[in-house]
């Protein structure tokens, strides 16, 4: 469920009570819409996470360790000076609305004590997050939002000003106890008009839960009633779906729910895996697009050299045309547009050859071969044009393949280098920071055997050039592109045949096909073919399986 203003009542209340008190002992940005703060309480370690990306806005505490930057952002920068070693005073939602206020008290360069803010603006697309004084003066935002961009300006040396909230009332405002005394056609219009901080699934949950006795209309009172009930701690039961996360079981959404010991621990199960996908597409997004492009214009030179290949049908023809002339020199013929000969290469069947009337029967003859000669070397060159599209073209499908598996910042690097190698993205400059981690393959054990599949070109190449023995054996997809899966082994038994051809079948471009045949064959039977993750084998043996990722025997590299 989003992060509405009920969600985050209950959100702030568990917070507070774990993290008031507490010391901020180290502050990151792993993102640039995200940061960490690692905050000592209650003589424990937490890891409180705020982001501010507008398809997942959260604030929760996190156990999953992340990859941060080398050189820290000018944000994460600014939160170090100004609230590291800061003690967390409260916190609250500011103005009943979707922003978490989290109170810091500091101290400065010339130890004087400073009261902060940390604004957490969970609100879509315009989420964002402040570090105002205790006045609310901005001091740094992590998005800056400059005059003309939005009817309030978020810079630095601003006053804060939170977002319009068009006249409507917090469903934690004392106003809202006005609802008792009204009766209702339709809550829900209302509440969309008149309400703020519901989200449609928690209004349905409060409108379902109120309306309970079957009545056609919702009582004011009857509503507020249910409200107020949901509001309070002892009505927590925190869980999540596979969908999303919750407060407590919607009765109005029969599900599955996993409870959890905390909200915090909920939105972590429901929305990790979720977020990393988007980021993962995000980093990507460019990198498909360079890919597509490419293959779009692959593909359309292939047409065109099959259209030309097709043009270029007559080559014989015009070779039979000319021998055929100059075998019938003989016959006296003159401003004629064509003759009819015996055809010595079809049983002597008649053959109509068309001719230009203004020269005789030797220099048509001529006039062929040159015909034919311009049209073989044609067909010669865009034959072998068209068969490295055609391989370039699987290529860059297979690119496509790893880009959408890719999983870590290291293969999306990878990846990036294959395609600056095709000329298709800038390589990095000799001045560009190294990558902090190298990317690694898939590792599964099986029958007490290892077995590494490459997730990507890079990957392959150095498994089976590198990492193998040459007595160790090699699973790929017959004629199609795939991962090159590499076991450890000399003397493989047939169930470990099958469960690496199996994977090899999975991490293929036809990994969606019910039956694929594998070939495998030892590492020394395998050669470079050029381009990276090429190659050529002999001496090799084909099995037909199923495809099958065995998640339940991946292990950690």
């Amino acid at each position: 469920m989003p992060f509405d203003v009920f969600t985050l009542h209950h959100l702030t209340r568990e917070l507070s009570a774990l993290l008031c008190g507490g010391k901020i002992v180290k502050i990151t940005q792993p993102e640039a819409d995200e940061i960490a703060l690692f905050i000592h309480s209650v003589g424990e370690n937490f890891k409180l996470t705020i982001s501010c990306s507008p398809n997942l806005p959260r604030i929760n505490f996190s156990r999953l360790k992340s990859q941060n930057p080398i050189v820290a952002p000018s944000f994460c920068m600014s939160l170090r000076k100004h609230i590291s070693a800061g003690i967390i005073t409260g916190i609250s939602l500011f103005n009943n609305d979707r922003i978490v206020d989290i109170n810091i008290s500091a101290y400065g360069e010339m130890l004087d004590k400073t009261e902060y803010h940390l604004l957490a603006e969970l609100m879509g697309r315009y989420s964002n997050i402040i570090l105002a004084d205790e006045n609310y003066k901005i001091t740094s935002c992590c998005k800056q939002i400059a005059f003309g961009e939005c009817n309030r300006q978020i810079l630095s040396g601003m006053h804060y000003e939170p977002p319009n909230t068009n006249g409507k009332i917090s469903i934690l405002d004392d106003k809202i106890s006005d609802l008792k005394n009204f009766n209702f056609a339709d809550i829900k219009s209302y509440a969309n008009e008149k309400l703020m901080g519901f989200s449609t699934q928690t209004l349905n949950e409060i409108v379902y839960r109120s309306e309970l006795d079957g009545q056609g209309k919702t009582n004011g009172e009857k509503f507020l009633n249910t409200l107020n009930f949901l509001l309070k701690a002892e009505s927590a039961a925190p869980c999540f779906n596979d969908k999303d996360f919750f407060v407590f079981p919607y009765k109005s959404l029969p599900s599955n729910y996993v409870f959890s010991d905390d909200l915090s621990t909920a939105i972590e199960s429901s929305l990790n895996s979720r977020e990393k996908t988007l980021r993962m597409k995000e980093r990507t997004k460019h990198l498909s697009s360079a890919v597509k492009n490419a293959l779009s214009r692959t593909e359309k030179k292939i047409a065109a050299q099959e259209q030309k290949l097709l043009d270029c049908s007559k080559t014989e023809l015009y070779k039979t045309y000319g021998d055929l002339l100059l075998i019938n020199l003989y016959r006296k013929t003159s401003n004629i547009e064509g003759i009819t000969v015996p055809n010595i290469y079809d049983n002597n069947s008649p053959i109509e050859i068309p001719l230009d009337n203004t020269k005789n029967l030797k220099q048509n003859s001529q006039e062929y071969y040159r015909k034919y000669a311009k049209l073989k070397r044609t067909r010669e060159n865009v034959t072998s044009m068209l068969t490295e599209n055609k391989t370039l073209a699987g290529y860059l499908k297979n690119l496509q393949r790893e880009i959408a598996d890719a999983e870590t910042e290291a293969e999306i690097d990878d990846i990036k280098a294959e395609i600056a190698a095709l000329g298709l993205h800038p390589a990095k400059s000799r001045m560009a920071v190294k990558q902090k981690t190298q990317s690694t393959p898939h590792k599964y054990y099986f029958n007490d055997t290892t077995i590494l599949v490459g997730k990507n070109n890079i990957q392959n190449d150095k498994l089976t050039f590198g990492t193998a023995k040459k007595s160790d054996y090699w699973f790929h997809i017959k004629n199609y592109h795939g991962s090159h899966v590499i076991v450890m082994s000399s003397s493989p038994d047939v169930n470990t045949i099958k469960f690496a051809a199996e994977l090899a079948a999975y991490f293929s471009e036809i990994k969606d096909n019910a039956k694929v045949i594998v070939d495998y064959t030892a590492i020394r039977n395998v050669k470079k073919n050029g381009a990276l993750g090429l190659v050529t084998y002999t001496d090799y043996s084909s099995v037909t399986v199923m495809p099958n990722q065995h998640k339940e025997f991946l292990a950690d590299l």
